[in-house]
């Protein structure tokens, strides 16, 4: 008799420490998920970039060298810091400190002259720009201007 009560405690002790096993198991995964670093939207889910009226020279109707582009940037996934926006012909990136969310900035970025052609498929011009803030991975996206949204050069 004395043996069964021997096991039995020393069986209870066992499960004792295996649960305290599988405890300490879950909490380091809880811990470790908890610390691994949280991936970033892309520029897209939370800057909506919108162009507006822009400045260029027509070669022809299907050729256009942009001078200036206008953009509106709204921050629409939250507080945006450090933005930073990119175009190809432009002597420095364009940056602003802070754009709270919910707000527009409406800029005219200057640029050396971006040539476009207009796609036959859709009838606009796009122009690539590279966008990023502090909360966001960087991204490349096309913008597609209408040709009556660019305004000739000496026409302003």
């Amino acid at each position: 008799m004395t043996k069964t009560k021997g096991r039995s405690r020393h069986s209870s002790n066992a499960k004792y420490i295996i649960l305290a096993l599988f405890l300490v198991l879950i909490l380091t995964g809880v811990v470790i998920v908890i610390n691994m670093p949280k991936k970033k939207p892309l520029a897209h889910d939370y800057l909506h970039v919108v162009p507006t009226l822009s400045v260029g020279e027509f070669d022809d109707q299907k050729t256009v060298i942009i001078k200036t582009l206008g953009l509106n940037i709204t921050a629409v996934g939250g507080d945006a810091y450090d933005i930073i926006v990119t175009i190809s012909s432009q002597e420095e990136p364009e940056w602003r400190e802070f754009l709270p969310k919910g707000e527009t900035w409406s800029a005219g970025f200057t640029l050396q002259g971006l040539r476009s052609v207009l796609n036959k498929t859709d009838g606009l011009f796009h122009v690539q720009i590279g966008i990023k803030c502090a909360e966001t991975e960087p991204e490349y996206m096309w913008l597609r201007l209408k040709p009556q949204d660019i305004i000739p050069v000496g026409a302003t």
